[in-house]
């Protein structure tokens, strides 16, 4: 191939594949951030709608691998070499990684339709894959001495012609990748399970001097309501989980509502909905009796599971009392984290 034809594909390739893979990858990011953080299934975790989510990431980084692996080793092929075989060697290497590029795409997008079809089937014939995984077992049981030899001779015959396909390597480096990407994919649903925290706290200014807390996505919490008098002792009021009254808001969703499913299997298939549940923790106390006349010093400590001896919010006012009177510097506190 002469130079001229190089620059025109190098051209075409940085033109096209460019504008396609960063789309393709920009979309793919978006999609997989937007699944793994919008729900999760409550007994498998993860879902067909997840695995299909990571094929089609996985997809798309290697098709930016290929491309950008491309343009490297033909921007190579410009440099003027020494010895003309090196640039010789050169050239093919870059027609080789050019190569590449088709065979990634038509072995990633074969892969993703056998996927799809493989799902489209395993939900249209249920009950037939259940009666024949069924025979199969039961032919395999009877008949398990008699075959092991040959079933043993067959699958290694089998499995060294795979190894010697050239799709192979393809398949392992895309179930490499498809590895690695699992486990960030976990980690971002756990991190999605912790959702924004809220805290409302209010004091109401009247003679009991109301208490009225109020926590969002808050689990397994404490409160200390301090006061620091002036010419009496300190109090403190500790507030245990269970003296919280709660509320949820659990907004389920279930993928396995046809008729051919049996139950446990309807019931394997419900997923939560991150977005729109909510948990809310409430807590209602008085403290108008522990106050003394003069300048009160008030603080509600909030503290979690995993920071039981320093709170993670904590909220300050001064309250004045003068007989029948009260005035609350701050009444109202209201924090998102």
């Amino acid at each position: 191939m002469e130079s001229i034809d190089r620059v025109s594909r190098l051209g075409a390739t940085l033109t096209l594949f460019g504008s396609v893979v960063w789309i393709t990858l920009k979309t793919s990011f978006t999609i997989w951030f937007q699944t793994f953080t919008s729900f999760v299934y409550l007994k498998i975790i993860f879902g067909i709608e997840h695995w299909l989510t990571l094929i089609l990431l996985v997809s798309a980084v290697i098709l930016s691998f290929r491309v950008i692996s491309y343009v490297w080793l033909e921007l190579i092929t410009f440099k003027v070499f020494n010895d003309p075989e090196d640039g010789k060697e050169a050239i093919k290497r870059a027609n080789k990684a050019f190569d590449a590029i088709f065979k990634s795409i038509t072995f990633c997008g074969k892969f993703m339709l056998f996927v799809m079809f493989l799902v489209l089937a395993i939900n249209t014939f249920f009950w037939i894959g259940v009666i024949i995984g069924a025979v199969l077992f039961l032919i395999l049981y009877v008949d398990s001495r008699i075959m092991r030899k040959k079933i043993s001779k067959q699958i290694k015959v089998l499995v060294n012609k795979i190894v010697n396909l050239k799709i192979f390597n393809n398949f392992f480096i895309f179930l490499y990748l498809f590895i690695l990407t699992v486990f960030p994919s976990f980690y971002l649903t756990l991190y999605s399970l912790e959702k924004e925290k809220e805290v409302m706290l209010k004091f109401s200014e009247n003679q009991k001097v109301n208490v009225d807390l109020k926590l969002k996505n808050y689990r397994d919490v404490t409160v200390k309501i301090n006061i620091r008098r002036e010419c009496k002792k300190d109090v403190s009021i500790d507030v245990k989980q269970k003296d919280f009254f709660t509320s949820a808001t659990k907004v389920m969703e279930n993928d396995g509502s046809s008729d051919h499913y049996i139950r446990f299997l309807r019931d394997l298939f419900v997923k939560l909905n991150l977005d729109k549940s909510t948990d809310f923790m409430y807590y209602k106390t008085a403290i108008g009796q522990s106050l003394s006349d003069g300048v009160n010093d008030v603080s509600v400590e909030v503290y979690s599971d995993k920071s039981i001896y320093t709170p993670v919010v904590t909220f300050e006012t001064n309250i004045i009392k003068k007989h029948n009177d009260i005035e609350i510097m701050q009444k109202n506190f209201h924090l998102k984290n």
